[in-house]
Parts: C-alpha cells; structure tokens; sequence
C-alpha cells in the first residue's frame, strides 16, 4: 500500500494476546495485502517482539510501535517527516 509516496506494510505479533486482537488482526492480515500477522506459540516477552516483528518486515525501513496506544499512530508522520530531514539514518553494511 502506499501513503505519501511511500509504500509500506504493517507487522503484527502475537505476543499471547488474551483478548480478541488475535481474531481482528488475523482477518485484517486475510483481507489486505499490507498486514502480515504473526502468531507466535506463546508470549516470549516483550524483547522478543521486536526482533520478530523486524524479522518479517521486508521494506528498508521500519517504525516500531507497541499497540494499545502506548504509542500513538499519530506520531508515524512524525517520525516520517524527521526521518526525511536525516534523523534516525543507520548506515547499511
């Protein structure tokens, strides 16, 4: 999918949701081409999740964020707009 001239895709990992998240993002991830669903076969903890979820991503740059509004997603354009002015650039080896 692209937003702004940028194409982009959205990883979710199942860290041992209890509630319904793992139904609704299943079906988010079956219905569009832009999510990808991980389910994981227990909660690993969250330092696990980000080497996971950064694992499957496939673009050549990734904006971690938790769910359950720990992190709006209304920072995302933020963060876009600063990575554009040259912030957060790691060299690639």
């Amino acid at each position: 999918m692209s937003c702004s001239g940028y194409d982009f895709e959205m990883v979710f990992v199942d860290d041992g949701f209890s509630d319904r998240a793992a139904l609704i993002l299943s079906e988010l991830a079956h219905d569009n081409d832009y999510v990808r669903f991980i389910e994981r076969s227990r909660n690993f903890g969250k330092l696990a999740v980000l080497p996971t979820g950064l694992s499957y991503a496939t673009d050549c740059a990734s904006i971690p964020r938790e769910c359950y509004k720990e992190d709006p997603p209304e920072l995302i354009p933020l963060m876009v707009d600063k990575w554009e002015e040259g912030y957060f650039k790691v060299p690639i080896r």
